[in-house]
Protein backbone atom coordinates (compact mmCIF):
# COMPACT_ATOMS: atom_id res chain seq x y z
CA UNK A 1 0.00 0.00 0.00
CA UNK A 2 2.67 2.53 1.00
CA UNK A 3 5.11 1.27 -1.60
CA UNK A 4 2.73 2.39 -4.31
CA UNK A 5 2.52 5.95 -2.93
CA UNK A 6 6.33 6.07 -2.68
CA UNK A 7 6.50 5.06 -6.33
CA UNK A 8 4.17 7.89 -7.38
CA UNK A 9 6.00 10.40 -5.19
CA UNK A 10 9.20 9.45 -7.01
CA UNK A 11 7.45 9.93 -10.36
CA UNK A 12 6.27 13.43 -9.35
CA UNK A 13 9.72 14.54 -8.19
CA UNK A 14 11.30 17.03 -10.57
CA UNK A 15 14.77 16.35 -12.00
CA UNK A 16 17.29 17.71 -9.52
CA UNK A 17 19.52 19.84 -11.78
CA UNK A 18 16.71 21.85 -13.48
CA UNK A 19 14.96 22.28 -10.12
CA UNK A 20 18.08 23.60 -8.36
CA UNK A 21 18.92 25.82 -11.38
CA UNK A 22 15.43 27.35 -11.38
CA UNK A 23 15.52 27.85 -7.62
CA UNK A 24 18.97 29.48 -7.86
CA UNK A 25 17.89 31.87 -10.62
CA UNK A 26 14.81 32.96 -8.67
CA UNK A 27 17.02 33.46 -5.59
CA UNK A 28 19.43 35.61 -7.62
CA UNK A 29 16.54 37.76 -8.90
CA UNK A 30 15.25 38.08 -5.36
CA UNK A 31 18.67 39.21 -4.09
CA UNK A 32 18.92 41.83 -6.83
CA UNK A 33 15.43 43.15 -6.11
CA UNK A 34 15.99 43.24 -2.36
CA UNK A 35 19.34 45.00 -2.78
CA UNK A 36 17.75 47.60 -5.03
CA UNK A 37 15.07 48.28 -2.41
CA UNK A 38 17.53 48.16 0.51
CA UNK A 39 15.84 45.16 2.13
CA UNK A 40 18.64 42.58 2.20
CA UNK A 41 17.72 41.73 5.79
CA UNK A 42 14.59 40.01 4.55
CA UNK A 43 16.59 37.41 2.61
CA UNK A 44 16.13 35.09 5.58
CA UNK A 45 12.61 34.48 4.27
CA UNK A 46 14.29 32.20 1.71
CA UNK A 47 15.07 29.75 4.52
CA UNK A 48 11.50 28.49 4.22
CA UNK A 49 12.17 27.44 0.64
CA UNK A 50 15.16 25.25 1.34
CA UNK A 51 14.41 22.18 -0.70
CA UNK A 52 13.40 19.33 1.54
CA UNK A 53 11.77 18.04 -1.62
CA UNK A 54 14.45 15.41 -2.21
CA UNK A 55 14.33 13.83 1.25
CA UNK A 56 12.42 10.60 1.18
CA UNK A 57 11.02 11.16 4.66
CA UNK A 58 11.77 9.82 8.08
CA UNK A 59 14.26 11.27 10.50
CA UNK A 60 16.33 13.18 7.92
CA UNK A 61 13.31 15.16 6.74
CA UNK A 62 12.08 15.78 10.30
CA UNK A 63 15.45 17.09 11.46
CA UNK A 64 15.95 19.23 8.34
CA UNK A 65 12.49 20.74 8.75
CA UNK A 66 13.09 21.57 12.40
CA UNK A 67 16.49 23.13 11.65
CA UNK A 68 14.95 25.32 8.95
CA UNK A 69 12.04 26.34 11.18
CA UNK A 70 14.35 27.21 14.10
CA UNK A 71 16.69 29.16 11.82
CA UNK A 72 13.79 31.13 10.35
CA UNK A 73 12.14 31.95 13.67
CA UNK A 74 15.52 32.92 15.10
CA UNK A 75 16.20 35.18 12.11
CA UNK A 76 12.80 36.85 12.52
CA UNK A 77 13.48 37.44 16.23
CA UNK A 78 16.98 38.76 15.57
CA UNK A 79 15.80 41.18 12.88
CA UNK A 80 12.87 42.32 15.05
CA UNK A 81 15.15 43.07 17.99
CA UNK A 82 17.56 44.96 15.73
CA UNK A 83 14.72 47.03 14.28
CA UNK A 84 13.03 47.25 17.71
CA UNK A 85 9.72 46.31 16.11
CA UNK A 86 7.33 44.92 18.75
CA UNK A 87 4.95 43.35 16.23
CA UNK A 88 7.74 41.37 14.59
CA UNK A 89 9.06 40.32 18.02
CA UNK A 90 5.61 38.93 18.73
CA UNK A 91 5.56 37.14 15.37
CA UNK A 92 9.04 35.71 15.94
CA UNK A 93 8.11 34.60 19.44
CA UNK A 94 4.98 32.82 18.20
CA UNK A 95 6.99 31.14 15.42
CA UNK A 96 9.66 30.05 17.89
CA UNK A 97 7.10 28.61 20.33
CA UNK A 98 5.25 26.78 17.55
CA UNK A 99 8.51 25.35 16.26
CA UNK A 100 9.46 24.23 19.76
CA UNK A 101 6.05 22.60 20.19
CA UNK A 102 6.42 20.78 16.86
CA UNK A 103 9.93 19.63 17.77
CA UNK A 104 8.83 18.53 21.22
CA UNK A 105 5.91 16.50 19.90
CA UNK A 106 7.88 14.95 17.04
CA UNK A 107 10.89 13.99 19.14
CA UNK A 108 9.44 12.97 22.52
CA UNK A 109 5.86 11.73 22.08
CA UNK A 110 6.83 8.10 21.52
CA UNK A 111 9.70 7.97 24.01
CA UNK A 112 8.39 9.07 27.40
CA UNK A 113 5.35 8.52 29.59
CA UNK A 114 2.49 10.88 28.69
CA UNK A 115 2.23 12.48 32.14
CA UNK A 116 5.96 13.27 32.13
CA UNK A 117 5.59 14.46 28.52
CA UNK A 118 2.96 17.05 29.43
CA UNK A 119 4.71 18.06 32.66
CA UNK A 120 8.00 18.70 30.83
CA UNK A 121 6.13 20.44 28.00
CA UNK A 122 4.47 22.83 30.45
CA UNK A 123 7.77 23.59 32.14
CA UNK A 124 9.39 24.17 28.76
CA UNK A 125 6.65 26.61 27.72
CA UNK A 126 6.79 28.48 31.03
CA UNK A 127 10.56 28.80 30.78
CA UNK A 128 10.39 29.99 27.18
CA UNK A 129 7.68 32.49 28.02
CA UNK A 130 9.69 33.91 30.93
CA UNK A 131 12.88 34.19 28.89
CA UNK A 132 11.23 35.75 25.82
CA UNK A 133 9.24 38.27 27.89
CA UNK A 134 12.38 39.29 29.77
CA UNK A 135 14.27 39.68 26.51
CA UNK A 136 11.49 41.77 24.92
CA UNK A 137 11.17 43.96 28.04
CA UNK A 138 14.91 44.59 28.05
CA UNK A 139 14.93 45.44 24.33
CA UNK A 140 11.98 47.81 24.41
CA UNK A 141 12.46 49.42 27.83
CA UNK A 142 15.25 51.68 26.61
CA UNK A 143 13.61 52.50 23.25
CA UNK A 144 9.98 53.20 24.23
CA UNK A 145 9.10 56.85 24.88
CA UNK A 146 7.48 57.72 28.17
CA UNK A 147 3.81 58.61 28.01
CA UNK A 148 2.67 61.88 29.63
Amino acid sequence: MFGESDFYAGQLRAPQLPYVAALGSVLALSVLGKRRRGRLGSLTDWLLLLPGFYFTGGLALAVATLVVLYAYSGAVLLRAHQEQNQDRVTLGTVLFILTTAVAYFKLTWGFIDKSVFFLLGGLLLLGLSWWLRRRAARTFSSSSPTKP
